[in-house]
Order: C-alpha cells, then structure tokens, then sequence
C-alpha cells in the first residue's frame, strides 16, 4: 500500500503542494489499493488492484448520504458539524466499519451501472473486508473525502474574492434554482451541452465545481488603470443572464435553502 505520508493528499501530507494536487484533480490521479485474491466475482483469477479513480457528483451525494446515516458531513459547514479528520478517522473506523466499507466500495465502482450492482458491492465488500488493514481504512477514507473537497484550491486561488465580486454584478433577481435540479445539474447541461449522466456519473466532482467557480467572465463595471470603461459594441450584456456559481456543493445548498 501507498506510503500515507507521499500520497498527495493534501488531508495527509504535512507540506502542501497546491499545484501538483490541482493535477492530480484535473487528471483524475486514482488512488490504488494492492488486494490479490484468487477469487473474485465468480471466477477464478488474480485482483491486482482496487483503484479510485474519480469522485463524482453522484459519487458525492451517496457518500455524503452516508455518512449522515453516521452522523458525519464532508466538510464542515456550520460549527456543530462533525468531519473526518486524520484525528479522529481511526475511531470512526472501529465504531462504524460496516459503512465505512460500504462508501469504499461505491467509491471504486466505476459507473451508476457498478453501484447498482447489488452483487458486484457484496464482492467488493467481501475484498475489502479481507485485505484491508486499519491503515488502509483510514487511507482509503481520508482519501475519498478529499475528492469530494474543493476549498483548498478556492481559497489558495482566490476563487472566493472573484465570486463575491461576481454577486455585486447579479442586478436582477434569480428566480427558481430552488433545488440540485435547476440551481446545479440544469445550469451546468445547458451551459456545457452534456447530458445528464455526464453530469452526474461522468465528470469528477472537484473538476465540475471547480470548472464552474472559476469560469472566466467580465466586470462591466470595473475599468483597467489608465482606460475608460467603454462599451464598443452594443448594448452592455444583462447581468440578469449571469446565473449563480457557487464555491462548492455546501454553498449551493445553502443557496437553495433560502429559497425555500
């Protein structure tokens, strides 16, 4: 198994390096589990490896589904909320095994197809339960959870101060987006062209949010030093247009919750 401390993951490693996790994000750099066996989903063979490859939206929701069965978030996002932590993960572990198995099975599962596959997660579940050390359960979960984060890149980016800018520019009240349906998922189809599986099963979580809280726009009403702000063509665009973009999934929520 992977040394804990050289692994990349930024939950993990004692010195961050920003650049080299944002790669690993943007390239989907899996996170890879030695397990041999000789048997394995009804045959007989050798498993090399179980592989982590990406996390997505859907990913993303089960997982968080989850853990509050447990009484955990993924992140943190009022002071009473408890997270997993390299702190505390061992305990977490011990006292909650069965589904803590369970989210690393879904998380090696590939497509919405896999995770569906009853007795394809019964396999999985059996692999895991028989190689993996306690380590390894907390590697694995520490791993997963900051797939499925994205405030590091934000806030060491300055994501944040662009999309509060941003708000300033929203003249024109929003209506609707008051659930995952029309705030997140319909947004991103009818901006990108993808369908709804790409959205959900095919992109990684950290790509998509980040794709949308980092898109390029413009501030119509700044001026660069030394020029006058002008409009060389047309009318200005309506900021009424410009819909929502949220630093991460707990923002965006938060957004629908006050719509309600």
């Amino acid at each position: 198994m992977a040394n804990l401390e050289k692994n990349g993951l930024y939950g993990l490693s004692p010195e961050l390096n920003i650049q080299g996790l944002a790669i690993d994000a943007i390239c989907d750099t899996p996170i890879v589990f030695e397990c041999k066996t000789r048997y394995c989903f009804g045959i007989i063979q050798w498993i090399e490896e179980l592989t982590i490859e990406r996390i997505t939206f859907g990913h993303y929701l089960l997982i968080q589904k989850k853990l509050s069965e447990i009484g955990f978030q993924i992140t943190g996002t009022t002071p009473e909320a408890k997270t997993i932590t390299k702190e505390n993960v061992a305990e977490v572990v011990v006292f909650n095994l069965e589904k803590i198995i369970e989210i690393i099975a879904l998380s090696v599962c590939y497509t919405k197809q896999e995770i569906n596959d009853l007795n394809y997660a019964k396999k999985l579940h059996k692999i895991i339960y028989k190689h993996f050390t306690l380590e390894a359960y907390c590697y694995a979960i520490l791993g997963i959870l900051e797939k499925c984060k994205t405030d590091l890149f934000v806030d060491h980016f300055k994501i944040k101060e662009d999309l509060d800018r941003r708000k300033t520019q929203n003249k024109y009240e929003t209506v609707g987006g008051r659930t995952l349906w029309g705030a997140f998922i319909q947004n991103i189809a009818k901006d990108y062209g993808w369908d709804y599986d790409t959205i959900v099963w095919g992109i990684s979580y950290q790509n998509l949010t980040m794709m949308r809280s980092d898109e390029s726009w413009i501030d119509y009403d700044s001026k660069i030093e030394g020029t006058e702000n002008k409009q060389t063509s047309g009318t200005k665009p309506s900021t009424g247009k410009n819909i929502h973009r949220f630093a991460n999934f707990e923002s965006l929520l938060s957004f629908a919750n006050t719509k309600q």
